[in-house]
């Protein structure tokens, strides 16, 4: 069944410096229902490190066009970073598809 899960995607803001001069961060988490997540993938680097890297697509049942590429996204307890700028569409089936990615090793 289509568009079950459930992601927070969390954004940050660099805000008014605190007394010492360094920028405060603020996060925004923004909870999303009704999104399609499925794998695209993954791939794996050997060497004197191994690094998995895992690619999910999330498709949202209506459109999200404020996500933007870098974004943090919470799934199912993980976290994730949004990969390159997310698509969306207006016409006949309203949604933003995104890639998050996860990193391992």
């Amino acid at each position: 069944m289509l568009h079950r899960d459930t992601v927070t995607v969390q954004r940050t803001t660099e805000g008014d410096p605190d007394e010492d001069g360094v920028p405060t961060d603020t996060t925004v988490d923004q909870v999303i229902g009704g999104c399609n997540v499925q794998p695209v993938g993954t791939k794996e680097s050997l060497g004197q490190n191994d690094i998995v890297t895992s690619r999910w697509m999330v498709s949202t049942r209506e459109p999200q066009d404020w996500i933007q590429a870098a974004d943090t996204v919470i799934w199912r307890g993980q976290t994730y970073y949004v990969d390159g700028r997310p698509q969306t569409y207006w016409n006949v089936l309203p949604h933003t598809e995104f890639v998050i990615t996860e990193t391992k090793g």
